[in-house]
């Protein structure tokens, strides 16, 4: 299941977010030793001040409903990682629109990827990330990316270029990406989503929530339902 938590239906799903932040700092913090300055009060959950009621958080559950993999969306037409942070990973014009949004704590649970594979969680999240921009009208996305996710971009057909020179950073090479959305990247991905038998393809939505499936043929198998999101509609 991929849930979409907005500032529309977070009252009912906030423990999502919560169980985020939680995998967030297991990784970041834990087994990263990011400095994100976690304070006392959210001992054991990685906050920052782009945790804002307008942050969109794309999570992927498990077949116990908990958070394995996700991802946050962040406004480009408000302060957000790249241009408050990291100006100097870009050695152009950082786009900013708002059909340009970015992508931030893209995360995938250690334990999780042991078990269902690293890159099935990574395509699942992508698939997200294409199906959701198409549906909220948004054009593309911009991150600040660790340089595996240029190899991970590629493995499944998506368009993107560096907005500058990758950098080095506590030991680690980080570019500053951006990466198109469209109908034709979201088959892409789908396919490969298929070909690694994900397990969300059958997933059900929640009661009373909107919803949208895309579907893509695979060869020799006819009409395949994609996987499905539950989701709100965005507060542009």
């Amino acid at each position: 299941m991929i849930r979409i938590i907005t500032n529309a239906n977070i009252a009912s799903h906030a423990h999502y977010v919560a169980s985020f932040a939680a995998l967030r700092h297991r990784v970041f913090v834990e087994r990263l030793g990011w400095d994100v300055g976690c304070s006392a009060k959210t001992k054991g959950f990685e906050y920052d001040r782009f945790d804002t009621s307008d942050a969109i958080y794309i999570v992927v559950c498990n077949a116990d409903d908990e958070v394995v993999a996700g991802v946050r969306l962040l406004k480009t037409t408000q302060p957000f990682v790249l241009s408050d942070c990291f100006p100097g990973l870009a050695e152009e014009a950082i786009p900013v629109s708002e059909t340009v949004w970015e992508v931030t704590r893209f995360v995938v649970d250690p334990d999780a990827a042991r078990n269902l594979g690293a890159h099935v969680l990574n395509t699942q999240l992508v698939w997200a990330l294409q199906s959701y921009g198409l549906m909220a009208g948004f054009s593309s996305f911009v991150s600040v990316s660790y340089a595996g996710m240029e190899r991970l971009l590629g493995s499944l057909g998506c368009r993107f270029r560096r907005l500058g020179s990758p950098r080095t950073m506590d030991g680690r090479r980080v570019v500053a990406l951006t990466f198109e959305i469209g109908h034709d990247i979201l088959a892409c991905v789908e396919e490969r989503l298929f070909a690694r038998g994900a397990p969300l393809a059958a997933a059900a939505l929640l009661p009373n929530q909107a919803q949208h499936t895309a579907s893509f043929p695979l060869p020799g198998q006819g009409i395949r339902p994609a996987p499905r999101l539950e989701y709100a509609t965005v507060s542009q």
